[in-house]
């Protein structure tokens, strides 16, 4: 029995029937099943499910899987969340319970205070992604680094691929269109080599893939790019890798998602500088490619194209809509506006517009900081950037230098969008696996600690024995 088909007949229930007895007897129903069958045959099925898991979050936004409302989602936050329940169980082990779940906390607790205030906030809706974040970064911390992380990173990269080729197709020849998502194609006049080459059309079609807006695609892409880049690192002579990768690459660009291009480019370069694969030749193609990023950004065309197509300035007007609620309501710096609320309180506050749940602050961090207060961005600062710093002065590995390199380059396509919180059909997908990854990361960071742990005492053992006890200071 595949969680996805569990996740989505309760959808389509819910959707056909509006008898709440029934709905809630087929999630008890699908609840029993799961977990029958995960304890009946560990291995096997654990590993199915779990490769369902990471797929869901992907497969959410294909049309067919697609109902009209977020109910969805919700279920599979529940099915993520009894999931992580049972891992944690069968370990016999207290819980892994580090600055991220105490980050997650802190942003359903602000979302709380904030839904007690405003009876606008009192919906679900919000929750739905950091709800899954969570349950999606508990699962991947408290299992096994060497179960967890080939199905992961693997599974990053194949459907990374699958929907790049979606995209690309959609760029190219203006099909496949789910319409059931999204009516007609994004088009608009961001092409890249139409600002600097005369004879290239600036107009141009955007790939989404099976999300409903490329926004989303770019940060999903970013990730898989990142990865399939430091699979191709560890493989030089891989060329069905370097195929991949490419493929990934050209969907990314196809998105002509500004955030997703610098994105793209900052996390492949980390992946390739902490390589220890590292080459001349690679060093060589390294500063081309700077050399030709940096004289493109120095160049009039730069100017041209963000005047021309004049997307730039949408962001600084939500940044300067919050910029000013703060000057005037400096005591929410502390803790927060409370999450969410930037739709439904600033936006009314500085400018009279309505709220919705599509009106999203267009920088991630920058939401944290508003919505959370420092607090909260202090917190979420920890979560991200403290392995980041402890994988630099640790012994390198291949799996850290990809997830450094995935992290960072989706915290910079994270700086202009919203990638990370904000509407489930655009962010949550990919925000579900960049803190997948997170966890992964501190994972490895764990398991790595134990093994020298581990490897000390055998010495400081040996050591012992032979006689030596003034050494073990040292040792």
């Amino acid at each position: 029995m595949d969680l996805t088909n569990c996740v989505l007949a309760s959808g389509l229930t819910r959707e056909l029937s509006a008898n709440g007895p029934l709905v809630v007897l087929v999630i008890l129903s699908i609840t029993a099943l799961f977990l029958a069958l995960t304890l009946a045959a560990e291995r096997l099925v654990e590993t199915f499910l779990l490769w369902a898991l990471f797929v869901v979050p992907f497969t959410a936004v294909v049309p067919a899987l697609h109902p009209e409302s977020q109910n969805y989602a919700a279920y599979y936050a529940i099915a993520l969340f009894v999931f992580a329940a049972i891992t944690i169980l069968k370990r016999r082990q207290p819980p892994t319970i580090d600055i991220g779940v105490v980050f997650f906390s802190y942003l359903v607790c602000s979302w709380l205070l904030f839904a007690a205030s405003a009876p606008l906030a009192r919906t679900y809706y919000p929750l739905i992604i950091p709800l899954t974040e969570l349950a999606m970064y508990m699962l991947v911390i408290n299992r096994p680094l060497a179960r967890t992380e080939p199905i992961l990173l693997r599974g990053i990269v194949a459907l990374g691929t699958v929907e790049a080729l979606i995209g690309l197709s959609q760029s190219l020849f203006g099909r496949p269109v789910f319409a059931q998502v999204l009516p007609a194609l994004w088009t608009s006049d961001r092409g890249y080599m139409g600002y600097l080459i005369p004879t290239v059309s600036k107009h141009v079609t955007q790939g989404s893939g099976t999300f409903e807006h490329f926004n989303g695609l770019g940060a999903l892409l970013v990730l898989s790019a990142c990865v399939a880049f430091g699979d191709w690192l560890s493989h030089q002579r891989s060329l069905w890798r370097l195929s991949v990768f490419w493929a990934i690459f050209a969907g990314v660009v196809t998105t002509y998602s500004r955030g997703a291009l610098l994105g793209t480019f900052a996390g492949c370069v980390v992946v390739w500088w902490l390589s220890a694969r590292r080459s001349s030749r690679h060093t060589v193609v390294a500063v081309l490619c700077a050399s030709a990023v940096g004289g493109v950004l120095a160049s009039g065309a730069l100017l041209r194209y963000y005047s021309q197509t004049q997307n730039l300035t949408s962001r600084l007007s939500t940044w300067s809509y919050a910029i000013r609620y703060v000057i005037h309501h400096p005591s929410s710096l502390l803790l927060g506006t409370g999450y969410s609320s930037f739709a439904k309180v600033i936006l009314p506050a500085t400018t009279g517009q309505a709220s919705g749940p599509l009106l999203v602050l267009h920088s991630g961090p920058l939401q944290v900081l508003l919505e959370l207060g420092i607090f909260g961005f202090a917190l979420y600062l920890a979560m991200v950037l403290v392995p980041i710093a402890r994988s630099i002065y640790s012994p390198w590995s291949a799996t850290r230098a990809v997830l450094i390199g995935a992290t960072v380059g989706f915290l910079v396509a994270e700086l202009f969008d919203n990638a990370t919180f904000g509407d489930p059909a655009i962010s949550g997908p990919a925000g579900v696996v960049m803190f997948a990854l997170i966890a992964l990361l501190r994972r490895d960071l764990i398991e790595a600690s134990a093994e020298h742990g581990a490897y000390t005492k055998v010495r400081v053992a040996e050591l012992q024995s032979a006689g030596k006890p003034n050494l073990t200071r040292s040792a």
